[in-house]
């Protein structure tokens, strides 16, 4: 009954912000932010978590910062008001009226049917499943996973450092030159996704044995520094997902009390405020010297970070996406088989490339990228049509219901996944947490269900 009454509080909160936009930005923003917070509300007053570190609370921290970034500037310093629908990297333009409502329109849907799902109840599941069911698992193939996942940590550690010494020598954008002449197979990115897949599968396993204990924590360590050390690249979101992972781990099974809270609140706020720092000293990103108070740094860390809203912007020009684009979300890596039929530019099946190359073509062919979002996905498979996005975003965030709710050793490799990918997502497309996930199920299936010893 109470997530009744604050859910629709929420939908009234919508409707007063969609009603007053046109008359005052200001109040229709502040209205937007409280639904953050109602939803904030609404995804964790359920007995699924023991605690706020959770898949659903990482992708709407990662919301609140990437996309609602500039909406908490704008409450904390009003001048930015004249700003918030407006972006000046590789396109400069600021929002209609017309095109700004439609965004809050969505944002708002977004949140709405974010919460639904975690509102409706799920059918209860008290089957334990243990690791007694599964006859053919045995320390063979949990040693053959933990090599595979360590061996392709390991290549993409090394593969790493070649990146920090490209940047060091040559910049950040270094790193993606030569991205819109032709596809070249992302061998980082599958090894990178091998190896977060065998980390979730040894986390499902983890208790199967001493040993699978011992050697998820080994490969753990592994995935968490090859995360972490990426910021000497310029990669933030890689460095944030690692810390992400390794805090996740410390308290997931864990109660908090108020003083763990109020320590992770403020290393949350430390970490965005110095993650720049730590990416400018290998050269990878330029921070300006500009003196500002406290409030003024938090208040310029949150619109700079909140970009992606302007991402999501963009991406509702568009209608007319690539075909080849929605079978590379839904079959992430299909795009090196593009080459064989002829398909080189990256515009033709990426569709944040295709944006860029419409908008500015010299950033495309520069190799400029623009970066994307999930729920620009959802736009996009949606065709425009608001109502069956809002029934992907439902979907997508009844399937992390599912995941957090379910009993099987399956989903728990699963919440890994969602826990390393969600912050991030929001300034990416899905297609990574799709490709990790078919890695994960590929091997669940082959090592845990399949019958050889």
């Amino acid at each position: 009954m109470r997530k009744i009454i604050f859910f629709n509080l929420m939908l009234i909160s919508c409707v007063i912000s969609l009603l007053v936009f046109s008359h005052d930005y200001y109040v229709s923003i502040l209205l937007t932010v409280f639904n953050v917070f109602l939803t904030f509300y609404l995804i964790n007053d359920n007995k699924y978590s023991i605690n706020i570190i959770n898949p659903q609370t990482i992708l709407l921290l990662g919301m609140s910062v990437l996309i609602f970034g500039r909406f908490f500037s704008v409450l904390l310093d009003p001048n930015q008001l004249a700003s918030i629908f407006c972006i000046d990297f590789i396109f400069y333009y600021c929002s209609s009226l017309e095109e700004a409502f439609k965004l809050i329109i969505y944002l708002n849907s977004i949140l709405v049917f974010f919460s639904l799902a975690f509102i409706i109840p799920v059918k209860e599941n008290n089957i334990k499943y243990s690791k007694d069911i599964y006859s053919y698992l045995n320390q063979k193939k949990i040693l053959i996973v933990f090599t595979v996942g360590v061996l392709s940590a390991l290549y993409s550690i090394f593969e790493n450092f070649n990146k920090i010494q490209l940047v060091i020598g040559s910049g950040y954008l270094a790193l993606y030159e030569g991205q819109s002449e032709g596809y070249e197979t992302p061998y980082s990115l599958v090894l990178g996704s091998i190896s977060i897949a065998s980390l979730a599968l040894l986390f499902s396993l983890k208790d199967f044995s001493f040993n699978s204990k011992k050697l998820f924590n080994i490969l753990f360590f592994i995935v968490v520094l090859k995360s972490l050390i990426l910021i000497a690249t310029g990669a933030r979101s890689s460095f944030i997902s690692g810390l992400i992972l390794l805090i996740w781990y410390i308290f997931y099974n864990k109660e908090l009390k108020i003083k763990h809270y109020l320590i992770l609140s403020l290393s949350f706020f430390v970490t965005i405020s110095t993650v720049n720092y730590l990416a400018s000293l290998s050269g990878a990103r330029i921070i300006d010297n500009i003196e500002r108070s406290f409030l003024g740094g938090i208040t310029y860390i949150f619109y700079n970070q909140g970009v992606s809203l302007m991402v999501f912007d963009i991406s509702l020009k568009y209608s007319d996406y690539p075909v080849l684009g929605f079978w590379k979300v839904i079959f992430p890596g299909i795009q090196i088989f593009y080459n064989i039929f002829g398909v080189t530019e990256r515009k033709d099946f990426n569709w944040s490339s295709y944006v860029v190359y419409n908008e500015n073509y010299g950033a495309y062919v520069n190799g400029n990228g623009l970066g994307w979002s999930l729920y620009s996905d959802f736009y996009a498979f949606s065709f425009g049509f608001l109502p069956l996005f809002c029934i992907y975003v439902y979907c997508f965030s009844r399937f992390i219901v599912k995941a957090i709710s379910s009993n099987r050793l399956y989903f728990d490799g699963v919440v890994l996944i969602m826990i390393y990918t969600f912050f991030a997502i929001n300034r990416s497309s899905i297609s990574i947490f799709i490709f990790i996930l078919i890695f994960y199920t590929l091997m669940y299936l082959f090592f845990v269900k399949f019958k050889w010893k």
